[in-house]
């Protein structure tokens, strides 16, 4: 299994949450183990085990604060997004208009 990091900062992860803010870690990833570390603890870790479960699909499972915690992530055709298939629009036409 190959994990790719790109971006500008390939050590630093942001995951956005429910609410809308942001969770911002230091990371690595090493063969199949993702690490994360909080630079202003450095007693704070977590640490992810990664499998492929299907060429869509990734699965995260470890522990983070304490909590056992198990993602599954699936890789989704980016047309099937309202914003790429429809286009923007300024205005929205019912049903988009909620």
């Amino acid at each position: 299994m190959t994990i790719r990091v790109s971006g500008a900062f390939p050590e630093r992860r942001a995951f956005q949450r429910v609410d809308d803010s942001f969770a911002r870690y230091g990371a690595s990833i090493n063969g199949n183990t993702l690490r994360l570390n909080k630079g202003d603890d450095k007693n704070w870790k977590a640490e992810f085990s990664l499998t492929r479960a299907s060429q869509d699909q990734l699965i995260f499972d470890g522990d983070m604060d304490n909590h056992k915690v198990h993602m599954r992530l699936e890789l989704v055709d980016r047309s099937k997004f309202s914003l790429v298939s429809r286009g923007f629009r300024w205005i929205q036409e019912y049903p988009f208009n909620r």
